[in-house]
């Protein structure tokens, strides 16, 4: 005869409910729970820990499928898991997290974030640092952009109004004391401001480099000096990322902006000494509707390049 009955129930975690809230206040406005447990058992939970939508009696295919259908549905999608049966969902959401201590191996191989302490609290914390990274790396994109697009295409103009000698010694000025301030920044806001004031610098200082060695040379020298000039610029994209973080790593951050002062203070003494050009007896006006035709035209095809996948 029966004595009795035994349930078991594998409960909520007791932060669930003020995560999916502190979640939604960030603006993540559809939360879904996949589950493998009945519908009526995924319904029960979700309505206790505040879910909009709950979807069960789910096998790991299953949950792909409506990860896919989510994703189609023009949202991006990221999926919470701790199993194996979930990383196959994990895999195929734009953003897999993995709970890291209870995880198992496949959620977290698969995963592209793991939240180690096993605290649903750090998931609010990841997608707010998230949002406030990509706020920064934008400010400093859109930064650069207008930099490269306003100052690279002025450059002649400056040049000619000014003498390529006094232009290419102040870009380097301001290059080199915008470093200093690189390294001796406290604060990010300081960071972004004195890395926009190296753009400046470095804006000016390249092609006007380049307009003093081609005005220079002379046409017999010309295909010789064009090359000595595109040889530095190809190399230094495959060569500068490994130096600069040999030297993070070796020193920390600063001393990527520490090394340019040396350098600086070594071109400006060389271009004193080797750079000629005065100002253009009669410099023509700034050409101020083809400065903005190719500006925009530059920071358009910058703007492209950067948004490819």
């Amino acid at each position: 005869r029966w004595l009795g009955a035994i349930g078991l129930m594998d409960v909520p975690r007791a932060e669930a409910a003020a995560v999916i809230d502190r979640l939604r206040r960030l603006g993540i406005g559809q939360t879904v729970m996949l589950s493998g447990d009945n519908q009526g058992v995924a319904d029960a939970v979700a309505a206790q820990v505040g879910v909009g939508d709950a979807r069960g009696d789910l096998m790991p295919e299953g949950k792909v499928t409506e990860i896919s259908a989510l994703r189609d549905g023009g949202g991006r999608v990221g999926m919470v898991g701790d199993g194996v049966n979930d990383a196959p969902a994990m895999a195929r959401a734009n953003v897999g997290i993995a709970m890291g201590a209870a995880g198992s191996d496949v959620a977290l191989e698969t995963a592209d974030v793991a939240l180690m302490a096993d605290d649903l609290n750090a998931l609010p914390f990841a997608v707010d640092l998230s949002r406030r990274t990509s706020r920064v790396i934008k400010q400093n994109l859109w930064a650069s952009l207008g930099i490269v697009a306003v100052l690279i295409p002025a450059t002649g103009w400056l040049a000619d109004r000014f003498g390529i000698r006094r232009v290419f010694l102040a870009a380097i000025v301001v290059f080199t004391v915008a470093s200093a301030g690189c390294a001796l920044s406290t604060s990010l806001p300081m960071l972004i401001g004195m890395r926009v004031l190296q753009g400046v610098g470095g804006a000016m200082m390249v092609p006007v480099g380049r307009l003093a060695v081609l005005r220079a040379s002379s046409k017999a020298d010309l295909v010789r000096a064009i090359a000595l000039l595109t040889w530095p610029a190809l190399a230094a994209p495959v060569l500068a990322p490994a130096i600069g973080g040999a030297i993070a790593t070796a020193g920390g951050w600063r001393w990527i902006f520490i090394v340019n002062i040396p350098l600086g203070v070594i071109g400006f003494a060389l271009a004193l000494k080797l750079i000629r050009g005065g100002p253009a007896a009669r410099p023509d006006r700034l050409d101020w509707p083809g400065l903005m035709l190719v500006g925009t035209g530059i920071a358009a095809g910058l703007i492209g390049l950067e948004s490819m996948r």
